[in-house]
């Protein structure tokens, strides 16, 4: 996944890597500039992880998620009530009726508005490509999170 997102993707992200002496990189590890910290005692690992967090996975977010955060300011309300509802079913080839039925559940939404905003909104969402739709005649249409944005719109949903 790393190298994919790293070479593929040209994504920029932030790692942590820790290394006991007596262990030796092999594989993509070795490939990879991760310059591993000492694996030393219990506190000075929860002090370094605890500081990596504050300092790049929570604000290091490079100039590439410009994008993203401008697809991101540009949803509504019913939007980001959509992908909380999708990721909470799993994320990937989730039946259109069972995000619907999430958002009647989870989310307080009549059953006709719910209809009404998916049917209204998984377009403008397609069309960010946030999500993709797969049109299955036999058992109902299916949501995912469209791989590009994945990790950035599960990011954003599990923040706010």
């Amino acid at each position: 996944m790393l190298a994919y997102r790293q070479f593929f993707e040209s994504a920029e992200i932030p790692i942590l890597v820790f290394k006991e002496d007596s262990v030796r990189l092999e594989g993509a590890m070795s490939a990879f500039i991760v310059n591993a910290k000492p694996l030393t005692d219990e506190g000075a690992v929860i002090a370094e992880v605890l500081r990596w967090l504050t300092d790049n996975a929570a604000g290091g977010r490079s100039e590439g998620h410009a994008v993203f955060d401008q697809k991101w300011a540009a949803l509504q309300t019913e939007d980001r009530l959509i992908l909380k509802a999708l990721i909470e079913e799993g994320g990937h080839a989730v039946k259109e009726s069972s995000v619907r039925r999430r958002l009647v559940t989870s989310h307080g939404l009549e059953q006709s508005i719910a209809s009404a905003t998916l049917r209204t909104r998984c377009a403008v969402l397609r069309q960010a490509t946030l999500i993709q739709l797969r049109h299955n005649t036999f058992d109902g249409d299916e949501i995912s999170l469209h791989p590009a944005w994945e990790w950035n719109v599960r990011y954003e949903v599990n923040r706010s």
